[in-house]
């Protein structure tokens, strides 16, 4: 009996460990399932709103299109004014170098000069450096695609100067009627129709909102819908 009861007791010393040890590891289970619950519970329901703020400051934007002036049509139709888009070339003058300031002026027919002293990065009476600056506006095709090419010339560093769509005001039958349908300067109505019917015809920026990926490049959005004034 006395083995027997020997070996009984050290089965009981052993269950009794394993025993406490199932305890504490329930019991630390236990609390990291309740730590879990806490979190989830602050993260979906205590801090939803906040999360899903910071979501879509992360994953929302928006982009700035202009549209045109509307056109000016006479009763047959016939379209008396319109906007059209040209290409005009622009430059950072803090950026610009001495190089692409004599390749700007071969390929827009400029005075390198001229074109230096437009481009200097610094004004006087002001310490800041000057961040743009136009080199030629309204170009044509052909000095379009010279700026292309230098685009691609300079490749990585062709932050320094660019191309810029702009829209400009046309008169397709010339001065017929110029004395009624006046003017327009900048979107901006001057004289005659164009000045009286500024409000309907006004282009201008509109703000497009667009969804973009981790690196802030447009994945999705949709452009709103605009249409051309006639009168």
């Amino acid at each position: 009996m006395g083995p027997e009861k020997g070996s009984i007791q050290i089965q009981d010393q052993f269950f009794s460990r394993v025993r406490k040890r199932a305890g504490v590891v329930f019991f630390s289970l236990l609390l990291l399932f309740g730590f879990l619950a806490l979190r989830l519970y602050a993260i979906q329901i205590e801090k939803h709103s906040d999360h899903l703020k910071r979501k879509d400051d992360q994953s929302n934007s928006y982009v700035d299109r202009t549209h045109p002036r509307g056109m000016i049509l006479d009763r047959d139709d016939r379209v008396l004014a319109l906007s059209i888009s040209v290409p005009s070339v622009w430059a950072d003058p803090s950026r610009v170098t001495p190089e692409m300031i004599l390749d700007l002026s071969d390929a827009l027919q400029l005075d390198t000069d001229k074109l230096a002293q437009t481009l200097s990065p610094r004004r006087t009476g002001v310490s800041s450096p000057r961040r743009f600056a136009w080199v030629k506006r309204e170009v044509s095709l052909v000095e379009s695609n010279r700026v292309e090419n230098l685009l691609e010339k300079y490749g990585v560093r062709r932050g320094a100067f660019g191309l810029r769509s702009e829209y400009v005001r046309r008169y397709p039958e010339g001065p017929l009627a110029s004395h009624v349908l006046g003017f327009a300067s900048d979107s901006s109505g001057g004289e005659g129709v164009e000045r009286v019917m500024h409000d309907l015809l006004q282009g201008g920026v509109i703000r497009q909102d667009v969804r973009v990926d981790g690196k802030r490049r447009i994945v999705g959005g949709r452009a709103p819908e605009v249409g051309l004034a006639k009168v």
